[in-house]
C-alpha cells in the first residue's frame, strides 16, 4: 500500500476532484470522530464532486467517509505542526482545508476564482486571552483555509521548529501562520469567518445562510 492508502477500488484520480482535507486523529473520543463524519457528510452535500483526503497518523482507523486516507508518523511534532506538515506534503492545485467540527452549508469554490497562494479566514471578532487582546498575533481562524499549493504550509512548518513543544502543539500554529502571512513572501487573500468560518452564538440559530460553520469549543455538542 502506497503513503496515499485509497478507501475505495472505484476512486477517480484526486486532480480531477475538488480536494478537501480533513485532519483527524484518534483522541479516543468517539463523538468527536462523528464530528468528523458529519463534517464529511456536509461536504458531499454542499461539494457533490468533492473528493475527501483524511490526514492522520499511523494509529486511527480509516473511515468510510474518505476517498483517500494519509498517513504520517508525527513522532516528536506537536499536534497543530503535524497538521500542517500533512498539508504541506500533500501535492495540490487548488484545496480546502477543514477542522473536523465544521460544516460546510454552501459551495465555497468561487473563493479560488481569486489570485491567492493560500485564503484565509479573518477573525470579525477580537481574540482574547487572560483579558488581554491577542488578535494581531492569530488573526486568522485556521479552521478553514483555503490552498493554492503545498508551499506556503512547508513554510510554515519550518518556522514552527523554533517554537517550544506546547506552542507546537495548538497555538504556535496560528502564530507562525499570521508571521508569514504579514512577511509579504506569499501572496495572501482574507475572507471573514463571518461568511466562511462561521462560530454560532447560539444551538438553535438559524446558520443556513453562511458557507462553512465551525463547532469550536463547547459548541461541538450543537453540531
Amino acid at each position: 500500500m502506497s503513503a496515499h492508502e485509497m478507501a475505495h477500488s472505484d476512486e477517480v484520480p484526486a486532480d480531477a476532484r475538488r480536494l478537501v482535507g480533513i485532519f483527524y486523529c484518534d483522541c479516543h473520543d468517539p463523538r468527536v470522530a462523528k464530528l468528523a463524519g458529519k463534517c464529511a457528510a456536509s461536504i458531499r452535500a454542499a461539494i457533490p464532486d468533492a473528493w475527501i483526503v483524511h490526514f492522520t497518523d499511523k494509529r486511527t482507523a480509516k473511515f468510510s467517509w474518505a476517498d483517500e486516507t494519509v498517513r504520517k508518523s508525527g513522532d516528536g511534532m506537536g499536534f497543530m505542526e503535524f497538521r500542517i506538515f500533512h498539508f504541506g506534503a500533500y501535492p495540490h492545485k487548488e484545496m480546502l482545508f477543514l477542522d473536523a467540527d465544521t460544516r460546510v452549508n454552501r459551495d465555497p469554490w468561487d473563493v479560488f476564482l481569486d489570485e491567492f497562494d493560500v485564503c484565509l479566514t479573518s477573525r470579525a471578532e477580537p481574540l482574547k486571552a487572560d483579558g488581554e487582546d491577542i488578535t494581531d498575533q492569530m488573526p486568522f481562524n485556521t479552521g478553514v483555509m483555503f490552498s493554492k499549493g503545498p508551499h506556503f504550509w512547508r513554510k510554515v512548518c519550518q518556522g514552527m521548529k523554533g517554537y517550544p513543544l506546547d506552542e507546537r502543539m495548538w497555538f504556535g500554529e496560528q502564530v507562525e501562520i499570521a508571521r508569514l502571512a504579514k512577511s509579504g513572501e506569499f501572496r495572501v487573500k482574507e475572507v471573514s469567518d463571518a461568511d466562511y468560518n462561521y462560530t454560532p452564538k447560539t444551538r438553535d440559530e438559524d446558520t443556513s445562510g453562511r458557507y462553512i460553520v465551525h463547532y469550536k469549543g463547547t459548541r461541538k455538542e450543537w453540531m
